[in-house]
């Protein structure tokens, strides 16, 4: 019998660390290789995190011109793949314009799964003219895909509005995650912060995150615990600010950098409280992983209610008073904590479990 052949549409020149990449890769881990034929499509030149595992599956790892520049050449390389390659389903991990682009191109080669797949409830962008092109290429969607998956029921509704769609959870390997206390005392000592209360982020370093907003929080909180630090995993273009705004708060010995990271489940389990104050997201894939972990989390209520899988996750206004964030980590910081996997796969974020959902959509178009 034939695979099932699949071609997974990611925005970026290569697989990275992010929320997005995190949650492709953890269903492509799952996936039945010897029944599906899984290739990868990005834009641009890149060498991905993922690149050699993909490989050894058997995936192929397409590199098309990057459309903001060639906007032709893009729709041509792309256009040439579809049609040589015959792909059963095309799934599509993008912004909205570029979703728009790609499930048109995929509708005019002959494709007949067209997936939009919905990550976040904003365009990521405070350009007016990328704002524009993203807004109107979400209303387009419907015009060119066959199907709509969102992480979340806020994504879903932003992207798609009153049009049905189908919730595919950010899930997560729970195994991988589990709490493991000989693993927090290993990585605290290797950091050295055995006596420290850690605060923890994960995440591209920009705006939609809103970082500042936690240099706020931990300026608050030192007033209260002066052995309080904050650990920024990730990169990004607000690098600079961020280590600007740590200088004139006078916490820059208390901020720490860690650029891009492939422990981020070691880490996790190091920290005391995970911080997201998002201006917007989907469903954030690290909110899960920390869940995961029993690690408490305070989060902005911006996000999805759907984030609070445990009674450790609370959601607090971004427009608040930096210190209401800050007595909110002291109420939580010395929680004990313990193994989460049977709540994870009561509450759908079970990798395993979804997988095989996500495998029977590809076969049968029902996620079930």
């Amino acid at each position: 019998m034939d695979k099932i052949k699949v071609l997974i549409v990611m925005g970026g020149s290569a697989m990275g660390v992010g929320g997005i990449e995190s949650m492709v890769i953890n269903y492509y881990r799952r996936l039945n290789k010897d029944a599906f034929q899984i290739d990868f499509c990005f834009f641009g030149e890149g060498i991905g995190l993922y690149d050699d595992e993909i490989r050894s599956h058997g995936g192929r790892i397409f590199h098309l011109p990057i459309k903001g520049k060639h906007p032709l050449k893009s729709k041509r390389a792309m256009k040439k793949l579809l049609l040589r390659e015959k792909y059963d389903v095309f799934h599509a991990n993008l912004n909205a314009a570029g979703i728009c682009s790609a499930v048109k191109i995929a509708k005019q080669c002959g494709v007949k799964v067209r997936i939009s797949h919905a990550h976040s409830t904003g365009h990521g962008t405070q350009s007016r003219i990328r704002l524009m092109i993203n807004e109107y290429g979400r209303k387009r969607i419907p015009s060119y895909a066959t199907d709509f998956f969102a992480c979340s029921d806020l994504a879903g509704k932003w992207y798609y509005g009153e049009r049905p769609f189908t919730i595919v959870p950010n899930a997560v390997d729970t195994q991988r995650f589990v709490f493991d206390a000989q693993v927090r005392c290993e990585v605290r000592e290797m950091l050295g912060v055995q006596d420290q209360l850690v605060l923890g982020h994960v995440g591209n370093l920009g705006y939609p995150k809103n970082q500042s907003y936690l240099l706020d929080v931990l300026a608050s909180l030192k007033r209260k615990r002066a052995n309080a630090q904050l650990w920024l995993i990730g990169e990004g273009e607000d690098l600079s600010l961020l280590q600007q705004k740590a200088e004139a708060l006078g916490i820059a010995d208390s901020v720490r950098f860690f650029g891009k990271r492939d422990d981020v489940p070691r880490l996790l389990q190091a920290m005391d409280v995970f911080l997201l104050p998002s201006f917007f997201e989907g469903f954030p894939v690290v909110i899960a992983e920390a869940v995961a972990c029993d690690l408490p989390c305070i989060v902005s209520d911006t996000v999805t209610s759907m984030i609070c899988i445990s009674d450790k996750v609370e959601q607090l206004s971004i427009t608040a008073d930096p210190a209401l964030w800050s007595d909110a980590v002291l109420k939580y910081c010395d929680l004990s904590r313990r193994d989460h996997r049977d709540l994870m796969i009561r509450s759908g974020f079970d990798i395993d479990t979804e997988a095989k959902k996500l495998e029977n959509f590809y076969r049968n178009g029902r996620f079930e």
